[in-house]
């Protein structure tokens, strides 16, 4: 029992940790996911998907893409799988506001609604609220994968640290309900499961279920959709029949809704209609590695220490079908146009990814502490760590860093600025 309690003690102060920085620190960035509580919401009150309500007599700017209009209806155009996420916060919300907040106006009592208050605009500290404990979820997965790579609990926390506060994970999952946060947690989540059916092959059959509703999140996880199935299909072959159930699951209530909505096997998002060759597709794929202002190279150092992890653990199969998914994903992300992902802090398209890299980071952290002369090996290491909190810092902090995506030009139309080392976005400061 006393064993148990203090296995259970660091996930915990950990989890507390992150959610506490994530949520009372640093500005909110809601743009693209303004809609989700209000889609979650439509749900949880009316069964529907529809923004309808919170609409009316509002004017939608002309390149506002957020709302898609299906038969004289107003729906969000972002996929559902992020609101689906937030559903039981939001309900949950909704019910205790209503017990905890009632007031008096003269001789009457009325209840909180918080339907109605929605309809004023986006309610940011629930969003914060939902994306922090998102992120410190996924930050807590993570340190469950590192232990299945190392048997040095400090340098598994170390690694969770790295990825809470040295990764996208901080400067753009935890800001708000971007599709980053849960799609991180789906993906670790099944990299968890993965890692565990080498002792006991059962468990591959639930990556089916997690790894299909990562696409209902976000459709780039189709890589390691793909990737993993495969993986599946070869090492757990016996599992292979469960693993594919298990995503029918989620498959078809998926088209089954898409097509009542639609009329279409798969919502507008997610066909890839902005996927494929383009003029700049070569410097999107090597751009969202090193470009100055979008390169996760650049705004991660502390991820060439991956890339050693992975021939560390070259021989290990499931760190190259790892590195194998980080890899596809960079080319798929490099092929959709634009590629410098909009208004957002650095290579936000590569945020899904952390996980993954964070994964393969934790052979080299063994192998180095494992090195007798390992000094300077530490020192570059604790560098490009501190270089990495420090870059998305900036991205928790600052305004000005997003003031770069428009000043002097719009980055998706001038995408050359991305490689201007004269004018890093995270060195922005004003």
């Amino acid at each position: 029992m006393h064993a148990s309690r203090r296995s259970l003690r660091v996930p915990i102060v950990l989890f507390l940790l992150v959610f506490a920085v994530d949520f009372f620190h640093g500005i909110t960035t809601s743009y693209d996911s303004r809609f989700v509580c209000h889609v979650a919401m439509s749900i949880w009150r009316r069964g529907t998907t529809e923004l309808d309500p919170y609409l009316e007599g509002k004017t939608l700017g002309p390149k506002d893409v957020s709302v898609d209009w299906v038969d004289g209806h107003a729906r969000s155009y972002f996929p559902i799988g992020t609101p689906l996420v937030a559903l039981p916060f939001v309900a949950g919300a909704d019910v205790l506001l209503a017990h905890i907040l009632p007031f008096t106006i003269g001789p009457t009592t009325t209840t909180f609604d918080l339907d109605q208050y929605m309809k004023l605009g986006t309610p940011v500290g629930l969003e914060r609220f939902i994306a922090a404990v998102v992120v410190a979820a996924c930050t807590v997965v993570v340190l469950a994968v590192a232990t299945q790579v190392t048997r040095r609990r400090k340098i598994a926390v170390l690694a969770a640290l790295i990825f809470a506060f040295a990764t996208p994970a901080w400067s753009t999952a935890s800001r708000a309900l971007w599709q980053h946060g849960p799609s991180m947690l789906a993906l670790s989540v099944a990299l968890l499961l993965l890692l565990k059916a080498r002792e006991e092959p059962r468990w591959a059959a639930w990556a089916g279920p997690v790894l299909a509703f990562s696409y209902v999140i976000r459709p780039t996880n189709s890589v390691s959709i793909v990737v993993f199935g495969l993986w599946v299909g070869l090492r757990h072959r016996d599992q292979l029949g469960r693993f594919l159930a298990g995503a029918a699951l989620v498959a078809v209530p998926f088209v089954a809704w898409s097509l009542s909505l639609y009329h279409s096997v798969l919502p507008p998002y997610n066909r890839a209609g902005q996927i494929g060759l383009h003029s700049a597709a070569l410097a999107g794929i090597v751009g969202n590695w090193i470009a100055p202002s979008r390169g996760v190279l650049v705004f991660s150092p502390v991820f060439l220490f991956s890339i050693h992890g992975l021939a560390v653990a070259w021989r290990d199969p499931l760190a190259r079908v790892v590195a194998l998914v980080i890899l596809l994903h960079g080319v798929v992300i490099g092929l959709r146009d634009p590629w410098t992902a909009g208004y957002c802090f650095g290579p936000r398209y590569f945020s899904d990814m952390a996980p993954f890299f964070v994964y393969l980071l934790v052979f080299s952290l063994d192998a180095i502490a494992r090195s007798p002369g390992r000094g300077l090996a530490v020192a570059l290491f604790a560098l490009a760590t501190f270089g990495s909190v420090f870059v998305h810092h900036r991205g928790v902090t600052s305004w000005a860093v997003y003031n770069w995506c428009v000043e002097p030009d719009g980055i998706d139309e001038h995408q050359g600025r991305a490689w201007d080392p004269r004018d890093m976005q995270f060195l922005r400061r004003s």
